[in-house]
């Protein structure tokens, strides 16, 4: 069967250990299986799953975990799928006798596709911009007692999951640590501030010892029943199961911080 390059390229860029995003651990689980349907041999099916994996799916686990491509010259033995490429991979090939007017024509639908959800995005982001203001003001600025909703000048509570980091991203708004929203499977997500917009290191986050702790061993560490998890990747987000957990999983990231000050 030979050792294909795809293959040579996946063992180095398994050295990475990048962890699996869903995305790849469903590559990972059911990929081989898929590709066997699509190839006549097992070894075609070896090639084609192993491509996959090196030029689409690690692209998507190393954005998952907040791996970027950079500008450097370090070798990556992965790719990092452009638009102008997935559009390409939709061109006709040799195989089914495909034509050019079904290429041109999933062409033209995937870029529709995307461009609207890119409007989408866009618009979404414009429209909430007033709401995420007028939480961060009243964070800041209470006019009130504090409730559960407005619980400190360092934490912004929204009621809806929407796009806020290029309205707390601002100097306005540097006394916001940690913003938290509803989470689209239940629950609560807790996200850490960055420094900046290239997301290099957060205005407070969550202490390193507890990155990637879930269940019982995060809620012992915390001393917090409800919270779920802390992400092993810098700890970029985090989950609790009500609102006053995500709360006071905040305030006991504060708590260290202090200690940490004082020490």
């Amino acid at each position: 069967a030979g050792f294909h390059p795809a293959h040579k390229a996946l063992s180095e860029a398994d050295k990475k250990l990048i962890p699996l995003s869903e995305f790849g651990k469903a590559w990972k689980l059911y990929g081989k299986d898929y590709c066997k349907y699509v190839c006549d041999t097992i070894d075609q099916a070896k090639y084609v799953w192993s491509y996959v994996r090196v030029n689409l799916v690690m692209g998507i686990d190393a954005i998952a975990n907040k791996i970027l491509p950079t500008c450097s010259d370090e070798y990556v033995p992965y790719n990092f799928l452009s638009l102008y490429s997935f559009i390409e991979s939709l061109s006709h090939t040799q195989l089914y006798n495909e034509t050019e007017e079904k290429f041109r024509y999933q062409a033209t639908e995937l870029a529709k596709f995307i461009i609207d959800r890119f409007i989408l995005k866009a618009f979404e982001r414009i429209k909430y911009k007033d709401y995420v203001q007028n939480k961060i003001e009243e964070a800041i600025h209470p006019t009130t007692q504090r409730t559960i909703q407005n619980p400190s000048r360092h934490i912004l509570v929204l009621d809806k999951h929407v796009h806020w980091q290029d309205w707390v991203l601002t100097p306005d708004a540097r006394e916001i640590w940690f913003v938290i929203s509803p989470s689209n499977k239940g629950g609560y997500i807790i996200q850490p501030v960055s420094n900046n917009r290239n997301k290099n290191g957060y205005r407070k986050g969550f202490p390193e010892k507890w990155w990637g702790l879930s269940g019982d061993k995060l809620k012992q560490i915390t001393q917090n029943p409800e919270a779920s998890f802390v992400h092993d990747v810098k700890g970029f987000i985090a989950g609790a199961e009500t609102l006053e957990g995500a709360i006071a999983l905040c305030k006991k990231a504060f708590k260290h911080y202090e200690c940490e000050r004082i020490r």
